[in-house]
């Protein structure tokens, strides 16, 4: 009997534990504010949020720093809270990624519409995806992709609201 009650309290303390670090892994609340302060923390520097967007388990932000743009992931943990996966600034005001998520990918596009981008086109692998941009002063879209071993996203053309070609730009050569 001695050793069940043993048993049970090492069990209890083990899971207690072990919920205490899973809480504190995932200790994000999808506001704002939580989003910055834990952004600011790791990059040590203040970011400001501008927009962001969740999918599956996944939260995609966002964001500038110093008229710089951003862009990060958060993963949803069960208790509804989120931690970051990462958080990083391109060279440019447009930002293209392939990310994964519990239920597939997808390529994230996100940025500052300086020139009224209305379209961007995205080759990857041999495969164009075109994409409308949402008339707002930043974007950030997801749109489902086919499965590929491909890590980047390998050209953009960006096209104009009127259909004119204001960008192309290589990804793979940098």
């Amino acid at each position: 009997m001695k050793k069940l009650v043993t048993t049970l309290v090492v069990f209890a303390v083990l899971l207690g534990a072990s919920y205490y670090s899973y809480d504190r892994q995932y200790a994000v609340a999808y506001t704002t504010e939580d989003i910055e302060q834990l952004l600011e923390e790791q990059l040590q520097t203040n970011v400001a949020v501008r927009t962001s967007l969740q999918t599956d388990n996944k939260l995609h932000v966002v964001f500038e720093k110093a008229g710089a743009i951003g862009a990060g992931e958060f993963s949803k943990g069960w208790n509804s809270k989120y931690k970051l996966e990462y958080a990083g600034f391109g060279t440019g005001e447009l930002q293209a990624n392939i990310v994964s998520t519990n239920k597939q990918q997808y390529l994230l596009l996100a940025g500052k519409s300086l020139e009224q981008i209305g379209q961007i086109v995205a080759t990857i692998d041999d495969e164009q995806y075109e994409i409308d941009i949402p008339e707002q002063p930043y974007y950030l879209v997801l749109s489902p992709i086919h499965r590929t071993n491909q890590s980047k996203v390998n050209a953009v053309m960006i096209y104009g609201h009127d259909g004119t070609e204001l960008d192309s730009i290589n990804l793979l050569d940098k």
